[in-house]
């Protein structure tokens, strides 16, 4: 998700998509006449979501546009389905998996 902002010095901005826990973005800029552009990874649900740009202790800066784009899977990194028994994963340093690895969106991250 790009967000594009304004903002002359520094002010802090929290985003929570879908509910979940704000994540802090401190935001700096020199104008409030140019807009600054910023990126930030979301997961986003197939279907509708609610993101939140918010700020309950002080001002945060004014937003001009969000622009949410499809992202691809990292390089070197294969996406595939989530199904137990089409793989498995190589645990090389004996620590429990739930530690090493996740599921988003029925993908092994």
């Amino acid at each position: 998700m790009d967000i594009y902002f304004l903002v002359n010095g520094t002010r802090d901005l929290y985003i929570s998509v879908n509910g979940g826990t704000g994540t802090q973005k401190k935001l700096s800029g020199s104008s409030w006449g140019t807009p600054v552009k910023t990126s930030v990874t979301v997961q986003l649900n197939g279907g509708n979501n609610t993101i939140k740009f918010y700020n309950d202790a002080a001002n945060s800066p004014d937003l001009d546009r969000i622009v949410i784009t499809e992202s691809t899977v990292t390089a070197g990194w294969t996406e595939i389905p989530w199904d137990t028994n089409s793989y498995y994963v190589q645990n090389r340093t004996g620590a429990p998996m739930s530690e090493r690895f996740w599921i988003v969106n029925g993908v092994y991250r």
